[in-house]
């Protein structure tokens, strides 16, 4: 990478042998000379270790193309690999003395989360906005992945519902129908009577 260039650089996660890819992360020089790597959308590493350096190279064993044994990719010196944890992590790395030529080894021993495209992770939860008669300036429930939320006593009238949380390609269903990919739905609630909004993301 070279951060003369560019500050910003973001890389595809992929597994397995056909190489899926699952995600992506980024790596960001900061105004401070800090480095930030961040696991994109809602993903978060379980473990990883790190390994940067102005000669790392990522060939790990001798079958790689351009291999080359005097190459670090490891713990030489220790301090040049760490463990860490969580979705964004920002670190020092003093010995990386020159920004046009600097390598990175990423090692991941596990993720929580993955990349919309691949299904929504685990716990994941996701902000809908419902506005209408009872709640004119708008109301905000959170309602958990495969779970659902009731609301009660709302005045009748026409209700206007929207799911907020960014990154998403949202589709709704009232009442059991056809599910529609719009940017809102709206939806009449009658007295004594229950109205059901279903959501899908994707």
């Amino acid at each position: 990478m070279n951060f003369t260039l560019h500050t910003s650089y973001t890389f595809d996660l992929v597994k397995g042998d056909k190489l899926t890819k699952v995600g992506e992360y980024t790596i960001t020089l900061n105004d401070d000379e800090t480095f930030t790597i961040t696991f994109n959308d809602q993903m978060s590493a379980v473990g990883a270790k790190l390994s940067i350096s102005n000669n790392i190279q990522g060939f790990k064993n001798k079958n790689d193309k351009g291999f080359d044994p005097s190459y670090i990719w490891t713990t030489s010196p220790g301090q040049q690999q760490f463990g860490f944890g969580g979705s964004s992590y920002t670190f020092s790395a003093p010995w990386v003395t020159d920004l046009s030529k600097v390598n990175v080894y990423l090692h991941l021993d596990g993720l929580s989360g993955y990349e919309n495209t691949y299904g929504v992770p685990v716990g994941a939860t996701f902000d809908v906005r419902v506005m209408g008669p009872g709640c004119p300036s708008g109301t905000v429930v959170n309602v958990p992945v495969n779970g659902s939320v009731t609301i009660k006593n709302l005045i009748p009238g026409k209700y206007f519902v929207q799911e907020i949380q960014s990154g998403w390609k949202s589709t709704y269903s009232v009442n059991g129908g056809s599910f529609a990919n719009v940017h809102s739905v709206t939806i009449t609630i009658n007295k004594n009577a229950t109205t059901k909004v279903e959501l899908k993301n994707e």
